[in-house]
């Protein structure tokens, strides 16, 4: 989705910026500081590797067991008729 990373201290000088990531092509970025005192800021974007046999994980919320599921409903059903001491004993 995105990430952010600051660097403080760098002089002024000429920058290499590296990124990698698993499933992802390994992105390069060169930045030239002129004063090292100022903020500069660096937007790299990082391509899919399409040879990568990392599987990305799957979309959406976590897959729960027919028996969790069961007990979750137990409790959100007791939440709803605001029986709490039985939505205690549920979880």
């Amino acid at each position: 989705m995105g990430g952010q990373t600051i660097f403080d201290g760098l002089g002024p000088g000429e920058y290499t910026i590296i990124v990698s990531a698993p499933g992802y092509l390994t992105a390069t970025e060169r930045i030239n500081l002129t004063h090292g005192s100022e903020s500069e800021r660096a937007f790299i974007s990082l391509k899919r590797d399409a040879g990568s046999s990392t599987v990305s994980a799957p979309q959406g919320p976590p897959a729960l067991s027919p028996k969790l599921q069961k007990e979750l409903s137990k409790a959100a059903e007791a939440l709803q008729s605001n029986k709490l001491e039985e939505a205690q004993k549920t979880s």
